[in-house]
């Protein structure tokens, strides 16, 4: 919710004083007041009684809200104290959290660190379970509905658009219109039946957004790896199975995605931690020199064991010059002196991850006999739907890979290198995906056309019918 002033503060409500206006929501705004029998801060939020033919229906969501919030009782769910009315006006006491949303601790184009959004993910997650087991589907979870009290604690709120799973199942076009763009899952923006998968492509949405930055937009999208070179090929294998657009490709349930989840940024932290080690060993071998400086007096012994030899002596004089110019740095005599350049990171460290191309084309044909004939569309795909075709092959490339991965580190240790591990991996994947889609294709083929009866033999004109003996 964004704050706002224009609206004039309500009269104080028995037993509340209003203190000022903190957000306007699309259903109501919220105001901090002081709860005068125990002198604790509440938030209050107040419907909109906008005149309208939806009115009655926005008193029974908003109802609806509350008798949700009041059936959970969990540390990281917002808590609901009192519903009430003010004349008509209805309203809702919960907990008052002062830290703002999720949305105010990041920042566009900048990726949490790691150990943060494992520290926020893991509750989150707890609180989504525990909707789950009590049947309660929250379908809008996005960093402005995930409150922080100082800095940690996350607080799950806004449960306007929840609803029951036996409501959710049902599939009318209420239930499923409802979410935001860009954390809300396909099929609940494409108003079809929706189960606690939804649930689970918001809270990848949310980590993912997290991770990178920037919120996974659009319908195909990089795996954070690319964004994040700190991530590993677990964390992108559990995020893109999570955000595939077919739910039934989504783990089974929100507790194994989030076990997959963490073990991938376990094994991210890791790079971060022997770059800590390597810094400190780099500041250990300075400090030794250093002394080494002090002791003898202003100059270094004339071992040459101390510092290694550099091949080539550098330019001492103006204008002189290393091969591979680069940037000119004044050197201690004050002399300019040109530097190499610093090599060049290639923009892919995995480019086998790219030979993709063949499978495409057979994920489009599929797709194009699963939705159904399109009257102006032949049957080599259209740009979108191979776009789509695209994102969804590399998604389950990633998911089998991910499997593989699994199951080859629960055998016996290989001690090659990770990266040729990954790529083995991949390339297995790739390979089975590729006899699923000849085996779907084959499934897709119109059976064939049943023989046509043999013609009856022509009538003899005059002669008479044989004569059927009934026992």
């Amino acid at each position: 919710m964004k704050p706002t002033k224009t609206m004039r503060l309500p009269g104080d409500l028995p037993g509340y004083e209003i203190l000022r206006q903190v957000g306007r929501g699309g259903m109501g705004d919220v105001y901090v007041a002081r709860q005068l029998a125990l002198g604790r801060l509440v938030a209050i939020k107040f419907l909109h009684l906008d005149a309208g033919p939806d009115l009655p229906e926005r008193i029974a969501r908003f109802r609806h809200e509350a008798e949700l919030m009041g059936q959970v009782s969990h540390p990281n769910v917002l808590a609901a104290y009192d519903f009430q009315h003010e004349g008509d006006r209805p309203y809702l006491v919960m907990e008052y959290v002062e830290a703002g949303d999720l949305r105010r601790q990041l920042t566009p184009g900048v990726p949490m660190p790691v150990g943060r959004v494992r520290a926020i993910l893991t509750p989150v997650g707890d609180a989504l379970q525990c909707l789950h087991r009590r049947g309660i589907l929250h379908r809008d979870l996005k960093p402005e509905n995930i409150l922080m009290h100082e800095e940690s604690n996350p607080k799950v709120a806004d449960f306007g658009i929840a609803v029951l799973r036996a409501v959710a199942k049902a599939g009318s076009g209420e239930v499923a219109a409802a979410g935001t763009l860009g954390y809300v899952a396909p099929e609940q923006h494409d108003r079809l039946k929706v189960d606690e998968r939804a649930d689970q492509y918001s809270l990848a949405a949310v980590a993912y957004e997290m991770l990178t930055g920037e919120p996974p937009l659009g319908t195909t999208f990089r795996p954070p790896s690319h964004r994040n070179a700190a991530l590993t090929g677990g964390v992108d294998a559990a995020i893109m199975r999570a955000l595939s657009y077919d739910k039934d490709d989504r783990f089974e349930d929100l507790g194994k995605f989030r076990e997959a989840l963490d073990r991938g940024l376990a094994e991210s932290r890791r790079p971060q931690r022997a770059r800590v080690a390597l810094v400190c060993a780099l500041s250990l071998g300075c400090a030794a020199i250093g002394g080494a400086f002090l002791w003898s007096g202003g100059s270094l012994p004339s071992n040459e064991g101390v510092m290694p030899k550099v091949v080539g002596d550098l330019p001492t004089e103006p204008g002189n010059s290393l091969h591979g110019a680069g940037k000119t740095l004044p050197p201690m005599g004050g002399s300019q002196q040109e530097l190499p350049p610093p090599p060049t990171i290639p923009a892919d460290p995995r480019p086998w991850r790219l030979d993709i191309g063949a499978l495409t084309p057979k994920m489009a044909r599929i797709m194009w006999a699963e939705e159904g004939s399109h009257k102006d569309e032949p049957a080599a795909v259209s740009d979108d739907r191979r776009r789509r075709a695209e994102r969804r092959v590399a998604e389950r490339i990633d998911q089998l890979a991910y499997s593989i991965y699994e199951r080859r580190i629960a055998g016996p240790r290989r001690g090659d290198d990770p990266t040729a591990g990954e790529r083995r991996d991949w390339q297995e994947g790739r390979r089975l995906l590729d006899l699923k889609l000849d085996r779907r294709a084959e499934k897709l083929k119109p059976p064939p056309a049943a023989p046509k009866p043999a013609p009856a033999p022509p009538r003899v004109a005059g002669a008479r019918p044989p004569i059927e003996v009934v026992e």
